[in-house]
């Protein structure tokens, strides 16, 4: 016979089995945590009065305050006739593709965007501690979603149509 207790606590769920001479309590624990920001003013207007993004902070209006920002990358070069009717001419076969976002056919400063948030959707993580007479199991598993962290490995940076890598 087993008899199988569930007591919700606080955050804590405990979990007794009873089975004839032995006795296991468990307890679980599942944090989750969510946090969202929105930037509403920058601190800096136009002429008209108008408030406007700071870009020089990355600030944006209407978008978290920490963000990824800079040139969209759209694949890699694979032919020559690719290279030929692109806003990067001087590019090889294997180079990145930078999207450009104006559609001016030059990669500029101008073609930068936002490119995700860099702060997560949501951190979880869950915890189970066993007891059994003087024996005590706890594992702990965490995870981190949605979340967009910058590759310096790929970071580059365009004048004009030349490009130099850090």
């Amino acid at each position: 016979m087993v008899l199988v207790f569930l007591a919700i606590h606080e955050p804590t769920i405990k979990i007794m089995l009873r089975q004839h001479l032995w006795e296991a309590i468990s307890t679980s624990l599942l944090p989750i945590s969510r946090y969202r920001n929105e930037v509403v003013n920058a601190g800096q207007k136009d002429d008209n009065g108008n408030l406007i993004d700071d870009v020089g902070n990355r600030w944006f209006i209407g978008h978290p305050i920490d963000i990824n920002w800079g040139y969209e990358f759209g694949g890699i070069y694979q032919s020559n006739e690719q290279i030929a009717n692109s806003a990067q001419p001087d590019a090889q076969i294997g180079d990145v593709i930078v999207v450009d976002q104006n559609g001016d056919n030059i990669i500029n400063e101008d073609d930068r965007t936002i490119l995700a948030s860099r702060i997560p959707s949501f951190v979880a993580g869950l915890s189970n501690t066993v007891n059994y007479k003087n024996f005590t199991l706890s594992a702990f598993i965490s995870t981190v979603q949605g979340v967009h962290k910058t590759n310096y490995l790929t970071r580059t940076f365009f004048n004009g149509n030349e490009r130099s890598f850090m």
